[in-house]
């Protein structure tokens, strides 16, 4: 057969096309017997698929191939050999070519590519089945017979998108229009660059901080940008980068110079592609010029020596630092100096801190440590004074009452007092001297049963410092109309 594929100009001029089949092979002789000579040959396909022509003047065949003949004697079956069957030509008229091929959008990793809306009629897309219609688009560098297309598109459609690219690369494509006869002839030559990926300062690490420079690191984003990528770096002395200074470097680092010493800059990268078009800003991080050390803070102080919840609250004093103070770390553990129990950052503008979760029947110790923002660490702090957790919940109930300390100072803060209750009930607490004169009292209803703690601050009801000695705690329990009272002894010192 023969296939003519044209999708511009196509001249056929004198001569002819010709698929017609071959003669059947002939006899001259053969010894006896019915022998037949060969039948004919079909005739071939001839197909030609054109987009514009003039006049033919070439002749096509597909004739038939006749059957061999006997040329001695003998008789040939009558069954035997037959002449071939005719063959076929056809014409298909292709489908122009788009025109005014663009780009509608482009992105990190795709594009889309557009072109003119195609007229509805068959002039444009020739006479192939309106189900076959299509655009395709192919890589530039495509050539025919042409490969599989990067993307395609139904006849309806003015643009496609092509997914999985590379970051701030350029591509080149051109555009055809597809039917049951093939593509057209291509379109211009289109082309442009996929956008840069942002810069990531999530994996930002400062290798060098000194007085008057630092240098930082960033990732190139993902799917990571090439090489040759370039970066904006901002800076600004204010988070809002209301006067920023801008550079631009290739690679995934900066080292600006001749900054001031003791200063905190602010910092955000974004990414340029080929065409001059920006990514989004990374996000803002900040660092201070300085090699000096911030001062420690104050020895935390915790809310309560006594923690009945597993919880207590530690405060300290701000450390200072040229620079800033970025952020406080508060150690917690079981020993004085010990994290065993964890460490806590706290940011710089905040000084306290409340641990929960604490076990009962432990005492726990703080300390803390200062980071400016030259992300420079002080020596710890103190440590804070020992804070014994005793769980209420998790405590068999007392049979009788007691206090702890006892004796205690006021000045180092109250005495606790811990006792039962049955059930809900009304409370009164009353301290007298020894001598029987009524100092403190205190009446509380408590809806809940179980183990209680409360505290006396060693001051009268005027709210007045008692004298030293020893004192006597009476607990009167008020159930409905049952009561229940229970005495102990406590003692004051100075």
């Amino acid at each position: 057969g023969i296939l003519i594929r044209a999708p511009g100009y196509l001249q056929l001029s004198g001569g002819s096309l010709s698929a017609a089949g071959g003669k059947g092979g002939d006899i001259d002789s053969f010894l006896g017997g019915n022998l037949d000579p060969g039948g004919g040959g079909g005739g071939g396909r001839i197909k030609i698929f054109y987009r514009d022509t003039a006049s033919w003047t070439v002749t096509l065949s597909t004739a038939a191939g006749s059957k061999g003949a006997r040329r001695s004697s003998g008789s040939v079956d009558p069954a035997g050999p037959a002449s071939g069957s005719s063959g076929t030509v056809s014409f298909g008229l292709i489908a122009s070519s788009p025109t005014g091929p663009g780009i509608a959008a482009a992105y990190v990793a795709s594009i889309t590519w557009s072109w003119s809306a195609a007229p509805a009629t068959t002039l444009f897309w020739g006479d192939a089945s309106a189900g076959s219609r299509g655009f395709r688009v192919y890589s530039s560098t495509s050539i025919a017979p042409l490969p599989a297309p990067q993307v395609a598109a139904d006849a309806a459609d003015t643009e496609a998108t092509e997914a999985g690219l590379s970051p701030n690369t350029t591509y080149f494509r051109f555009i055809t229009a597809f039917t049951d006869w093939g593509d057209s002839r291509v379109s211009d030559v289109v082309s442009t660059h996929t956008l840069a990926g942002a810069a990531s300062s999530a994996t930002l690490v400062f290798s060098g901080i000194a007085q008057t420079s630092v240098t930082f690191h960033w990732a190139a984003g993902n799917p990571p940008n090439p090489d040759y990528t370039t970066y904006e770096v901002w800076r600004a002395t204010s988070a809002d980068f209301s006067a920023p200074a801008r550079s631009f470097v290739i690679g995934l680092s900066s080292n600006p110079l001749g900054l001031v010493a003791e200063t905190l800059y602010f910092f955000k990268v974004r990414a340029r592609n080929l065409s001059g078009v920006f990514s989004a800003f990374s996000s803002t991080f900040s660092i201070a010029t300085s090699v000096t050390a911030p001062g420690a803070p104050g020895a935390p102080s915790p809310s309560s020596l006594f923690s009945y919840d597993g919880g207590v609250n530690f405060q300290w004093s701000a450390a200072a630092s040229p620079s800033g103070i970025k952020q406080y770390l508060l150690d917690v553990g079981t020993a004085e100096g010990a994290n065993d129990f964890g460490t806590f950052s706290v940011s710089g503008a905040t000084t306290s801190y409340a641990v929960t979760g604490l076990s009962n029947r432990r005492t726990y110790y703080a300390r803390v440590r200062s980071v400016n923002f030259a992300d420079l660490t002080s020596d710890p702090s103190p440590s804070s004074p020992g804070v014994a957790v005793f769980i209420t919940t998790q405590e068999a109930q007392r049979d009788k009452p007691i206090n702890w300390p006892n004796p205690f100072n006021p000045s180092q803060g109250p005495t606790q007092i811990g006792f039962s209750l049955g059930g809900p009930a009304d409370v009164t607490l009353s301290i007298y001297t020894l001598q029987g004169d009524l100092v403190y009292e205190r009446t509380v209803f408590v809806a809940a049963s179980g183990n209680q703690v409360w505290s006396w601050s060693g001051n009268n009801s005027d709210d007045r410092r008692v004298a030293p000695g020893g004192y006597i705690a009476r607990l009167r329990k008020r159930y409905g109309d049952r009561r229940e009272t229970q005495k102990f002894k406590m003692a004051v010192i100075y």
